[in-house]
């Protein structure tokens, strides 16, 4: 019989009870770089938006564009960094996310018994390989639920830190396309070739 509670030894209770700090203090750390990043390209895509509402029709649109769409990844970036700040507020309740995630342990042992089904020698026994079958292609989405249940944590476990590396990749080359263009937009508007 299983209970709501994962069964988790002491010393990896412990463990993990040391982990959740200093994932949290990661996280204060990288706050002001953070906020540093994510504000950047604020400035430069403020003024070309400023600009382009002046140019001719097609430079105008272009710019507006531009603008708009690195105003987006600047939003989406700030908002995944808030998300992550409040992840780690509570050190206490990261650390029991931190040791549910042990129920992962659970979860293979379910995988191994629906392949031994899927993989048995012997007898027809189609129900039980449509059912082991059936466990296997459901797997991957009984892990992504487990880690989804895990509301502090999941920020830091695949797919989403993916997603956050991708995002710092991105807020990265607005800060620089923006500065760029802004070099360009501001002469070129200067001298009337926008």
């Amino acid at each position: 019989m299983q209970t709501s509670e994962p069964v988790v030894d002491p010393s990896l209770r412990e463990q993990f009870a040391q982990l959740a700090p200093v994932l949290a203090l990661a996280v204060r750390v990288l706050r002001l770089p953070s906020l540093l990043l994510g504000l950047l390209p604020v400035l430069p895509l403020v003024v070309l938006t400023w600009l382009a509402s002046g140019w001719d029709s097609p430079a105008r649109q272009i710019g507006l564009v531009v603008a708009a769409l690195g105003g987006a990844a600047v939003v989406f970036f700030l908002v995944r960094r808030a998300r992550y700040l409040r992840a780690t507020q509570d050190v206490g309740a990261l650390a029991e996310d931190l040791v549910a995630l042990t129920d992962l342990a659970d979860l293979d042992a379910d995988l191994g018994e629906a392949l031994r089904s899927v993989i048995a020698r012997g007898g027809l026994r189609v129900m039980s390989r449509i059912r082991g079958f059936w466990k296997l292609v459901s797997f991957p989405s009984r892990i992504d639920d487990h880690v989804d249940s895990l509301q502090r944590l999941r920020w830091f476990l695949p797919p989403l830190i993916g997603t956050t590396v991708t995002l710092v990749h991105l807020q990265i080359a607005v800060a620089v396309v923006s500065w760029t263009l802004l070099g360009i937009a501001v002469p070129g508007s200067l001298l009337g070739l926008l």
